[in-house]
């Protein structure tokens, strides 16, 4: 699986630039076209002024729609404005892509985004962690979104990442289906090895090769059952896309350790399935693919997994949860 279009939002901050050297990677080795697109709120108007070349800060000027003859105004104001920023944002592509467009739309961010990016599944959405919409994006997305830690380092305008491995957590064959597609093209395209990675809670993190033929020991089939899984597509990755492809099984809290491993490597992608959960779901399960968005030291390829799916167990989820029918909710006295 190849992406063709990057579509980068910007809202003008320097947290929001963060993404612009990951993407102005992928966009020269790729050859997609990149996309630059800032969504003006009719009822927040975000006035931006650059200051620099890459980088501007926010004034943020609320107004009210009915009153029509300054909202105009100060809506046309701040499309002019990143017309002139967007301007100075593509002249640090030139040399990356082979196309490059920028657009001003109005409206609801989350709402124009998704709008504007269309269901194309060669589209990748590339947007730093810290945008008033990426969680927003994350649940309502239905394509590969690109993810990176926001700073207040101004980037430079030559800045581009250096990346050298891309580290796939396997969550089960249902996220692998999901998510190795993307992250073998994207390995592939760029000449990256490939880390796939599994996790199993209660699995201690050092253990004795002989303490797997312990019956007694609660996590030995499932460390079995990964090790046999990650060897069957490692083996078959290395015969097929004639890449380096290692495995790796950790143990202890799932998160800390994906986040500890990706800090290790340099140059680490990390790629792994978002169940996209949100309201109630998102508060009683969470996820690893949350955490680790809001955590990582990497960037991360956060692949959405089956949707239909995610309800389902979801929905079973609550029932055993809230419903269970032979357990009374207030004890029994005698």
């Amino acid at each position: 699986m190849t992406f063709n279009r990057i579509v980068v939002p910007l809202d003008g901050t320097v947290e929001g630039e963060s993404i612009l050297p990951l993407a102005r990677t992928l966009a020269l080795g790729s050859g997609a076209r990149v996309e630059l697109v800032h969504v003006v709120d009719p009822d927040e108007i975000v006035v931006t002024l650059p200051s620099i070349p890459t980088a501007g800060y926010t004034r943020r000027v609320v107004t009210k729609p009915r009153r029509e003859p300054l909202h105009s105004q100060m809506s046309e104001m701040v499309k002019r404005r990143f017309d002139r920023y967007f301007h100075l944002i593509t002249e640090t592509f030139r040399d990356t892509c082979s196309e490059i467009t920028q657009h001003v739309l109005e409206g609801g961010a989350t709402q124009e985004i998704l709008k504007f990016a269309g269901s194309s599944q060669d589209t990748l959405l590339a947007i730093s962690t810290r945008s008033a919409s990426t969680r927003n994006l994350l649940t309502a997305a239905r394509y590969p979104m690109l993810l990176n830690q926001s700073s207040t380092k101004v980037p430079s305008s030559q800045d581009k990442a250096a990346l050298s491995t891309v580290l796939v957590y396997l969550d089960g064959p249902r996220v692998a289906a999901d998510v190795l597609p993307c992250a073998v093209g994207i390995a592939r395209k760029f000449g990256l090895k490939l880390l796939l990675v599994a996790a199993i809670p209660g699995m201690p993190i050092l253990y004795e090769e002989e303490d797997l033929a312990n019956p007694g020991m609660d996590w030995r089939t499932s460390i079995l059952e990964s090790k046999a899984y990650l060897s069957e597509v490692q083996l078959s990755l290395a015969s097929n896309e004639r890449q380096e492809v290692a495995v790796r099984i950790l143990g202890g809290d799932s998160e800390t350790q994906i986040l500890d491993l990706a800090s290790e490597i340099p140059g680490c992608l990390v790629a792994l399935g978002s169940p996209g959960y949100s309201g109630m779901q998102r508060w009683l399960r969470g996820s690893v693919a949350d955490r680790v968005i809001r955590s990582s030291p990497a960037p991360v390829l956060a692949v959405r997994t089956n949707q239909e799916q995610d309800k389902s167990r979801g929905v079973r989820f609550l029932r055993r949860r809230f419903w269970q029918r032979n357990t009374p909710m207030v004890p029994q006295t005698s």
